[in-house]
């Protein structure tokens, strides 16, 4: 049986665009790595996180960010809203 970032992931597969809105504070936490709340980000691709086994059940998404392949957690997407 699939865990439960590979159902998230087919949930949203890449290709999608989504928009960074902070957090529920409008506070912007990753504000280092290129994240502007209000901007679109397109994700690129799911891939295993670096340094994990082949057989994890662990995802990140990898989003293009000001010109750069940026992998998150899945626990990031809490932080972005679809654009559909």
């Amino acid at each position: 049986m699939p865990s439960g970032d590979y159902l998230f992931a087919k949930l949203h597969p890449p290709g999608g665009l989504y928009r960074y809105k902070g957090d529920c504070n409008n506070n912007n936490p990753f504000d280092a790595h290129g994240w502007r709340i209000g901007k679109v980000y397109f994700l690129v691709k799911w891939q295993i996180p670096e340094g994990f086994s082949k057989k994890t059940s662990m995802l990140d998404a990898t989003f293009l960010v000001n010109g750069q392949e940026r992998p998150v957690d899945i626990n990031f997407f809490r932080y972005l809203e679809r654009i559909e």
